[in-house]
């Protein structure tokens, strides 16, 4: 049994009565009418729920429509910004590397943080500026920016194509000592044993003057030989040499290089000074009581008289660019600057096991002189003789030549000649002058013009005007 609501005048009353107690309107008419009711508010709800079930369709359908649209758009964002945008840069900094504009194009494929094979791309524009570099000529440059590349393909290769490169300009520009050390650095890459050798036969130090004990010698333009002074043992006949290219005036005899890099010789042999007629491939001759050759290899030979080992102990020198024969020793210039000394050491001549930097050498009575590279002069001996004092403490610079026997001789760049004596004299000696020889007791000089002056000290001073023009170093 149930309650149910009358029609028709709203009372309440149950559904198993036959009508309604208060109005009297059948039940069944109440029952009809209430169903009717019903179903009408059912139809109403369900047409409400369905059209919320389809606006909230709609709604879903809308939101995942723009949720799909925003994430293409943010696709389509990702790829401008991370491919089409990068790839067009990429692009463009592939041309600037095709046409070789190398520093723009590292700039760009910096800027890519690594996009595609950017970092192998600067790699590469980083070699393209190195062999640039060294197409133009700029070496050291060069070498600076293949270093950097850390063995990038062939780079360690041109490397050692540029530091040949600076030896060959060094040689071509007469700078013997660094064309040497240069050469010499390259450890036999390409033909640097042959231009080493080479070289010393072009540059390394040859006289067109010379002055022995008592006598003097030069060489002509037309590498004829001329003498002045004492000729008792022969010393001085050398009339007939000839294509001489470098002389060496020992106590009583003299020593001529020709250009074939063999050696001739006159005058006194007491001690063997002169047997030199096997000697080959020499580019570079000293004497005084003995001869010392330089042969282009590096190495020394010797001869004549060695009481004190100035011959035998220079047989296992090596990378010498120079040598100079002094009384009773014999002194060598290193490739690397530094010189080494054999012989009578009795006053300390020998004593040059810490010179550095040194460009020429030469020997006299118990002296050895050393020209640096900065000018300056470095000398260690026996400075109280009445001819030569010690030219350390004299303050020379800008000195471009030195020469010693009995005296020490300097020439400055400006073409001026000092010889330093016991009293600090200065012997009458022209200016402009390009080459200076000193002997026991006097000195030589060859002007630009190829004339040849001689000092006081030297009886024989007319046999030097008769010379006329001498050759020029």
């Amino acid at each position: 049994m149930a309650l149910i609501k009358c029609t028709e005048c709203g009372k309440s009353f149950s559904d198993k009565a036959a009508c309604c107690p208060e109005c009297g309107c059948p039940t069944k008419l109440v029952l009809k009418e209430i169903n009717s009711v019903e179903v009408i508010a059912k139809k109403d709800e369900n047409l409400f729920n369905g059209r919320t079930s389809s606006k909230n369709k709609n709604l879903i359908k809308i939101t995942i429509v723009a949720g799909i649209l925003l994430i293409c758009i943010l696709v389509v964002f990702i790829i401008i910004r991370n491919v089409v945008i990068p790839s067009a840069k990429y692009n463009d900094a592939v041309e600037l590397m095709k046409s070789e504009k190398y520093a723009e194009a590292i700039k760009a494929f910096q800027n890519m943080d690594g996009y595609k094979n950017s970092n192998e791309f600067i790699k590469e524009c980083e070699y393209g500026i190195a062999v640039g570099l060294m197409e133009s000529g700029d070496y050291l440059g060069s070498i600076r920016a293949f270093e950097v590349l850390d063995g990038y393909k062939n780079s360690n290769e041109f490397i050692k194509e540029c530091e040949y490169s600076i030896a060959v300009g060094l040689m071509e520009s007469g700078d013997y000592l660094g064309s040497i050390r240069a050469f010499e650095a390259l450890d036999g890459y390409k033909d640097t044993s042959a231009l080493i050798m080479n070289t010393r036969r072009k540059y390394a130090p040859k006289a067109t003057i010379s002055a022995g004990t008592f006598h003097a010698v030069g060489i002509k333009p037309d590498g004829s030989v001329v003498s002045a002074g004492a000729n008792f043992n022969g010393q001085c006949d050398v009339s007939e040499w000839n294509d001489v290219i470098s002389v060496s005036a020992g106590d009583d005899f003299t020593i001529g290089l020709r250009s074939d890099f063999t050696v001739v010789a006159a005058g006194s042999n007491k001690y063997g000074a002169c047997d030199i007629e096997s000697w080959s491939d020499i580019v570079s001759v000293s004497a005084y009581e003995h001869t010392v050759g330089l042969k282009a290899n590096g190495t020394v030979v010797a001869v004549g008289w060695d009481k004190f080992g100035q011959c035998s102990k220079t047989v296992d020198w090596e990378n010498i660019v120079a040598v100079a024969a002094g009384d009773g020793h014999t002194v060598g210039l290193c490739s690397d600057g530094t010189v080494v000394a054999v012989g009578s050491n009795e006053s300390g001549q020998c004593n040059v096991e810490d010179w550095t930097d040194i460009i020429a050498v030469s020997a006299g009575i118990q002296i050895t002189v050393g020209l640096k590279a900065d000018g300056t002069v470095i000398a260690t001996g026996k400075f109280d003789t009445r001819y030569q004092y010690n030219v350390n403490g004299y303050g020379y610079k800008n000195i471009k030549a030195i020469a010693a026997n009995g005296y020490v001789a300097v020439l400055a760049d400006s073409g001026r000649v000092s010889v330093s004596l016991k009293n600090g004299g200065v012997p009458s000696i022209n200016d402009d002058i390009v080459a200076v020889a000193v002997g026991n007791s006097f000195a030589i000089a060859l002007d630009s013009n190829g004339y040849v002056w001689s000092s006081y000290g030297f009886q024989y001073e007319s046999g030097i005007d008769d010379w006329g023009k001498i050759k020029l170093p």
